[in-house]
């Protein structure tokens, strides 16, 4: 079976890779590291690079089951429902028919017909506007002191007008903070979720975390090691 996993950055596959392995999931025919890297894989650099990815996957013709992670990080309205509009349309012109108007919080799966099986999650959840840090908190203990000065402290020289970084970017520049205040200054996103469960700083058993891996494990083909 030919697999593919779409994502939009370096960070997106690292969270992944390390959710799965600490998860002890692995998507099969994949378990090889090279194998892994460089047929699953496809990084687009950004959103419109992930998204012109999906269109290449689908005319291919070669493979079973695409899997595609995109942030609902536009300035619009409605970012979430505007980005399912542009995975909608693509899979409209490659002969898609049964799409949802909206996405399924808990992950969508288009099936078609002689089609591959397609998988979408819209970052952080589906529903609410957002990005891969965003996801990220969410598995952090919302009590967490740490986490709530790093809030504090960013958000704060936003309203002193104090920032260097822009606005949109408040919530990496709040998790980056919090990351930064571990044992290990230099991790990242990552290897966190590798380290920081055991630790007690994070929690892989909350609610949004079971339901992107039960929608990982329905939209690839996985097995337990």
């Amino acid at each position: 079976m030919k697999q593919k996993l779409i994502v939009e950055g370096h960070n997106d596959i690292l969270v992944i890779s390390h959710l799965l392995l600490a998860k002890r999931l692995r998507i099969s025919g994949y378990e090889d590291k090279v194998r892994y890297e460089k047929e699953l894989v496809s990084i687009g650099n950004g959103k419109q690079g992930a998204l012109k990815d999906l269109k290449l996957a689908l005319k291919t013709g070669e493979l079973d089951r695409i899997g595609l992670i995109v942030d609902a990080d536009s300035e619009t309205e409605n970012p979430v429902l505007d980005t399912w509009r542009s995975v909608s349309h693509i899979l409209r012109q490659n002969g898609y028919q049964n799409i949802p108007t909206e996405p399924n919080p808990l992950g969508t799966i288009v099936q078609q017909e002689g089609k591959p099986q397609v998988g979408v999650w819209i970052m952080p959840n589906n529903v609410q506007a957002g990005y891969l840090e965003h996801f990220f908190e969410q598995l952090i203990d919302a009590n967490d002191p740490y986490l709530l000065e790093a809030t504090q402290i960013t958000g704060g020289f936003i309203a002193q007008e104090r920032n260097r970084f822009q606005p949109v970017h408040l919530q990496k520049a709040k998790i980056r903070t919090w990351l930064a205040w571990q044992n290990d200054p230099e991790s990242p996103m990552g290897l966190a979720l590798r380290d920081y469960p055991t630790l007690g700083y994070m929690s892989l058993e909350v609610p949004l975390l079971i339901a992107f891996l039960d929608w990982l494990k329905q939209t690839f083909e996985t097995k337990e090691v």
